[in-house]
């Protein structure tokens, strides 16, 4: 507490701090799971929940816990735990929807005791660490752990939620992905290497209470790289647009304030040169990035291109809701019939049934709400799912089939491997607060009926642009 919103140590001053009492001194999973859903039903918003405690395994009832706070719009931080293992093995570092710390020295080294590995988001300072003494009204303590280092990252969290109050778990992550020191850890063992990094210009360029200071309100930050942004149109490009982009470039830009995405010039090298938005990459041309049109910005925008082919690069812009220019959609549809008549789905939520008698999300193929979910109970069971199209917001909007969950696009189906996979159990669909896309369309065949090839879609997307000059 000390570290996250002390009045001498903490990084976030002004927090208001509520303590939740899990151990006792130690404690069971029941109880902080239990805490983790009274945080969830009762939290005032915005919140962030810091947990410098966990356990060896990988505990289904800490992931609930923390999915329940994720979807309530609430950002959990974990400790990676102090064995110098693994933290895939632990909980609840474990845990995807978390934000997992692991611990650094003021060496800019990965302390000895921290665990590593993919479950790591990032690094923060917990090695010989001073905060707050629990004994004494103004007295310290020097202390060493992950338990140090979560705290730092809390404070972070809630710093950026007092500029951005309504971002997204999610989006709260971007942030800190965005603003932080990259390659400066070392021996990080296989875990992602970027050290927790805010200062004063990071939330220049964030306050909601100060317009982008350009023409429209609306437009990018470049945080990073040799990106343009233009305050005239709320739009930016990749350098030198529309000549070609350079090899071996990257930047960051941050959407001020979080608006609508349109994506007016599209045209990198397929697979290579990537626009990382909403944790979905995204290489080639227009059609590409169909999914994404439209949709609301959350947080940072990443671009990076590779030593060889270059193309003319992009060019996006971020509009005001209430003012943002349409988009008119074609949509060509061939279907080939596959014997699935009399297998379909009962739906339960806003999700809706095609004339074929297949599921789609809400308002396919435009994008899909946020906040939303919906249940699609497989009539008759023991059908063979087709999924015909996928795209959605990668690890935050997810379709569970099976006990398995999948985001992103039709490449993460593949890998998932759920196309023609038997359906048993109803089929569940959850949307965050953030970003949407165009979503998906599944349907129940027929197992004797042979191939499950169903609906093709392909679909050309359109922006128009009018710009108006004021002399």
């Amino acid at each position: 507490a000390g570290t996250i919103g002390g009045l001498k140590y903490g990084v976030a001053k002004d927090v208001t701090i509520h303590a939740v009492k899990v151990l006792n001194p130690s404690g069971y999973t029941s109880w902080i799971v239990e805490a983790l859903d009274w945080i969830a039903a009762n939290a005032i918003h915005p919140a962030v929940v810091s947990m410098s405690l966990g356990g060896s395994g990988q505990s289904p009832s800490y992931e609930a816990g923390v999915n329940a706070c994720f979807d309530a719009g609430i950002t959990v931080v974990v400790a990676a735990g102090n064995s110098n293992d693994d933290a895939n093995n632990f909980s609840p570092a474990f845990v995807p929807a978390a934000i997992t710390v692991a611990s650094s020295t003021d060496r800019d080294e990965r302390s000895s005791f921290s665990n590593y590995g993919t479950a790591i988001d990032i690094f923060a300072p917990g090695s010989d660490i001073v905060s707050a003494a629990h004994d004494s009204v103004d007295g310290s303590a020097t202390m060493s752990g992950t338990s140090m280092a979560c705290p730092h990252v809390s404070g972070a969290a809630a710093i950026i939620l007092e500029f951005q109050p309504n971002y997204s778990p999610g989006a709260v992550l971007d942030m800190m992905l965005a603003t932080a020191m990259k390659d400066e850890i070392s021996d990080v063992q296989g875990s992602p290497n970027v050290l927790l990094h805010l200062d004063a210009d990071t939330f220049n360029v964030t306050t909601t209470t100060t317009p982008f200071p350009g023409d429209t309100g609306f437009g990018f930050y470049v945080l990073d790289g040799p990106c343009v942004s233009d305050p005239s149109t709320g739009c930016a490009t990749s350098d030198n647009f529309p000549g070609e982009y350079g090899n071996m470039t990257s930047c960051t830009l941050m959407p001020a304030p979080s608006g609508i995405l349109r994506i007016e010039a599209f045209e990198t090298e397929a697979q290579y040169d990537k626009l990382t938005i909403g944790g979905t990459d995204y290489t080639g041309d227009l059609a590409a990035v169909a999914s994404v049109q439209g949709t609301r910005l959350g947080g940072a925008i990443r671009w990076s291109s590779d030593n060889s082919v270059r193309k003319t690069g992009w060019k996006i812009c971020n509009y005001n809701p209430n003012n943002a220019p349409s988009t008119t959609t074609t949509t060509t549809t061939t279907d080939t019939p596959y014997n699935g008549e009399g297998f379909t789905f009962q739906v339960t939520g806003p999700c809706g049934l095609d004339a074929s008698g297949c599921a789609t999300s809400d308002n396919y193929p435009d994008p899909y709400g946020v906040s939303t979910t919906c249940t699609l109970v497989p009539v008759p069971s023991g059908g063979k799912l087709h999924i015909v199209d996928f795209s959605t917001e990668a690890r935050y909007d997810k379709l569970t089939v099976e006990g398995i969950e999948v985001s992103g696009g039709m490449d993460d189906v593949g890998n998932a491997g759920l196309q023609d996979i038997t359906i048993t159990q109803p089929i569940s669909w959850s949307a965050d607060y953030s970003m949407s896309g165009t979503g998906w369309k599944i349907c129940n065949v027929d197992p004797s009926g042979g191939s499950t090839t169903a609906t093709t879609t392909s679909t050309t997307t359109t922006v128009t642009t009018t710009t108006t000059t004021t002399t």
